[in-house]
């Protein structure tokens, strides 16, 4: 039985900070500047905005790998394991085996609006807060 009612809006949330689960990493072959990403899923978990979805592509290009990698390890990633390099083949295998270590995560993320390409607003993930994590 499909229950309609549980459909979210894809209206944004207020810009701030929220209750999330993660729910997936999904390999992006071109994000929109024309890069390989790492998307982040996730799902908000607060009562008031319960069930709405977040998203942050990670851009894998040498300059700002940094930030992925960040991410990954708050997330339980084991650090060691991200000092190789790696081929797209190993990347994705590498992805299948983080899904299993990071979905279902409890975090905090901090959301703004920005608006997407055809004017429409949407929320970015500006920060990922794990339990380590002070403020």
């Amino acid at each position: 039985m499909i229950n309609w009612s549980k459909a979210t809006t894809l209206d944004p949330v207020e810009s701030g900070t929220y209750e999330a689960r993660v729910t997936q990493l999904k390999f992006v072959p071109q994000t929109s500047s024309g890069n390989p990403g790492l998307r982040f899923d996730f799902t908000l978990t607060e009562p008031t905005v319960e069930g709405k979805r977040a998203f942050s592509t990670k851009s894998l290009t040498p300059e700002a790998l940094w930030s992925c990698k960040e991410w990954l390890i708050k997330l339980g990633v084991d650090g060691s394991d991200l000092e190789q390099d790696m081929s797209l083949a190993q990347l994705k295998v590498a992805i299948a085996e983080w899904n299993s270590i990071v979905v279902g995560t409890d975090v905090r993320v901090v959301l703004s609006i920005y608006n997407r390409a055809d004017g429409s607003p949407s929320n970015s993930v500006d920060r990922l807060l794990t339990q380590f994590d002070v403020s």
